[in-house]
């Protein structure tokens, strides 16, 4: 995995994904976004609180950082769990 940063979004990727030239992909961090006060970052969630506005323009900016549209994205949901 190799940090990277493009337009004010650090995010991680996988040199073995991306050597292959089938998709971009990239896995978001906290860092940079417009959401503020407790959601001061990079939210993705749109079921913690944060303005909808907020989170989409972060989605917005993700995408952008990785040189894609958001319209043409697929995300996944990660758990942090047992299970």
């Amino acid at each position: 995995m190799v940090i990277t940063q493009n337009a004010g979004v650090t995010y991680s990727i996988f040199p073995n994904i991306s050597k292959t030239e089938l998709t971009r992909h990239g896995c978001s961090t906290r860092l940079g976004g417009v959401s503020d006060g407790i959601y001061k970052s990079m939210n993705l969630g749109y079921k913690r609180g944060d303005d909808t506005d907020n989170v989409t323009a972060n989605f917005r900016g993700f995408t952008q950082a990785l040189g894609v549209n958001l319209e043409d994205t697929v995300f996944c949901a990660q758990v942090h769990g047992a299970n």
